[in-house]
């Protein structure tokens, strides 16, 4: 288990504990998703919105079969 801290924007971080690659594959999500929403938009994504659709991407590898779970426990702090 590792813990790695990452920056998602100016104002917002994510912690991860668990298998490095799963937290890397969620961080790389979280950006995705906070910059496909900043250039649709025009302004920064709500942290609810963005910890909903991490828990969407979370919900779906585990839903489906043929997909190992996500060993990655976040925590998401915004300013």
């Amino acid at each position: 288990m590792l813990s790695v801290k990452t920056c998602v924007r100016r104002d917002m971080a994510c912690s991860v504990a668990g298998i490095t690659s799963d937290a890397n594959v969620l961080t790389n999500q979280l950006r995705l998703s906070s910059q496909r929403h900043l250039l649709h938009y025009g302004e920064p994504i709500p942290c609810e919105q963005l910890v909903a659709s991490l828990c969407d991407i979370k919900q779906a590898y585990t839903q489906f079969g043929g997909v190992l779970a996500l060993y990655v426990y976040c925590i998401i702090s915004c300013v």
